[in-house]
């Protein structure tokens, strides 16, 4: 009686163990990737997307006043933890803000009474406070055209819909790994036209 009981018990929990590892792999299959490489001779942040690779950040020594941190080092830093605040479910809403009393971007969260804020550990990069938040974001996002389409500027904010801008933007290589052209930035406006609600 005891070895039956023992031998379903295994049987159950090498199921289990079979299904899990299933779930994994198919959640992994579908995974975002954001990582830093060398893109037409600037270091770039992209993401790896189930339907292709695209060109998130484009990192340049002219966009910041501080010159400390090399565009290497910022893109090999910021798409880390592009990474994890990914993992970690909230890479959600990027806008700039206030940290510390310092200018920053950061991920946003929602909060009542506050509206937009960042996240406590939200922290994307921290600015100097000569830089222009608003200008910079436009900036740092490669292509101007696909952060008008998919963002709203209010209250001296520039919010970017993170899930929007990876379904609207235009692919480097599609999900066959075949390179692909990117779209002039007039017709782009035009593809990327979509209506956003505004927020508290």
């Amino acid at each position: 009686m005891n070895k039956k009981i023992i031998s379903v018990f295994l049987l159950s929990t090498l199921s289990s163990i079979l299904m899990l590892n299933t779930t994994k792999a198919e959640e992994t299959k579908f995974h975002n990737t954001y990582s830093c490489i060398e893109h037409e001779g600037n270091p770039t942040t992209i993401v790896n997307t189930p339907r292709g690779v695209i060109q998130f950040i484009v990192w340049k020594s002219e966009f910041f006043s501080n010159s400390d941190w090399t565009p290497q080092r910022r893109c090999e830093e910021v798409s880390q933890r592009f990474q994890k605040f990914y993992e970690q479910g909230i890479l959600k809403i990027i806008t700039n803000g206030t940290m510390n009393g310092q200018p920053v971007i950061c991920i946003a969260q929602n909060k009542a009474g506050q509206g937009l804020i960042c996240r406590e550990k939200g922290l994307l990069i921290t600015l100097e406070p000569t830089d222009n938040p608003q200008q910079l974001m436009q900036d740092l996002f490669s292509i101007n055209a696909v952060v008008r389409g998919n963002s709203i500027r209010h209250s001296r904010k520039v919010i970017v819909y993170v899930s929007n801008f990876l379904e609207k933007a235009p692919l480097i290589e599609n999900s066959t790994g075949d390179d692909i052209s990117i779209p002039e930035e007039e017709n782009l406006e035009k593809s990327l036209e979509i209506n956003i609600p505004m927020t508290n």
